[in-house]
């Protein structure tokens, strides 16, 4: 069974923002990656609210919402990574087949191993760099995937097969576009944020100061 999705953590409001690193994704590539067919049924499927493309991303690392750190707290994690992380060698990730996860839809990602090792530096070193003593970046069991739709009610098993088992030989390749720290809401049923930093491949750190993302 799959639970509603925005049923969890009640402290995370929608004036609320929490930062995140991501592996954002360029839209056109993921238009390319993923067939219009699985699309349509994730848009088509009544207790599944679709991810626009240009928000789909896989989350590393949880740091902390914007309230419990400072500005410098944020710039010193940022040099911490860019310092201590100075190459993403990770430009594609294989995708799919899809599965429901917890509250969601999802097309699970590989390289697992790679992708677990990045997500655990991110975490200690992001965690170093803070000095916090909240638990916000420990995740004990990562399982690296790209979201497709958020549940909006409790679902039996049987519907989440009978809509995934349409799908089950797909898997494709999916470009990174960069590694991203993110000050993430929670808006229109999905996640939309602002970039407060930018590592691209092969490592150049970019701050970005630009306003919030808004879907089309």
């Amino acid at each position: 069974m799959l639970d509603h999705h925005w049923g969890w953590r009640p402290e995370w409001t929608e004036d609320r923002p929490c930062l995140y690193w991501y592996l954002s994704f360029d839209p056109a590539q993921v238009a390319r990656a993923v067939p219009s067919a699985l699309l349509d049924s994730i848009s088509d499927t009544s207790w599944l609210e679709p991810i626009p493309l240009r928000w789909m991303h896989l989350t590393l690392c949880e740091v902390a919402f914007v309230d419990e750190v400072t500005d410098g707290q944020v710039d010193e994690a940022v040099r911490s990574i860019t310092r201590r992380l100075p190459a993403l060698d990770l430009t594609a990730l294989t995708v799919g087949p899809p599965g429901g996860m917890g509250s969601a839809v999802v097309l699970g990602a590989r390289p697992r191993q790679q992708l677990a090792r990045l997500q655990q530096r991110l975490c200690a070193h992001t965690q170093d760099a803070l000095g916090l003593t909240t638990d916000h970046t420990v995740e004990d069991d990562f399982q690296p995937h790209v979201s497709l739709g958020y549940v909006n009610r409790s679902v039996a098993a049987a519907e989440v097969q009978e809509l995934t088992s349409r799908h089950s030989d797909f898997e494709a390749e999916l470009p990174v576009s960069c590694l991203i720290l993110a000050e993430v809401t929670r808006n229109r049923t999905h996640y939309e944020w602002t970039v407060r930093a930018a590592v691209r491949p092969p490592g150049a750190l970019a701050r970005h100061g630009a306003g919030r993302q808004t879907t089309g």
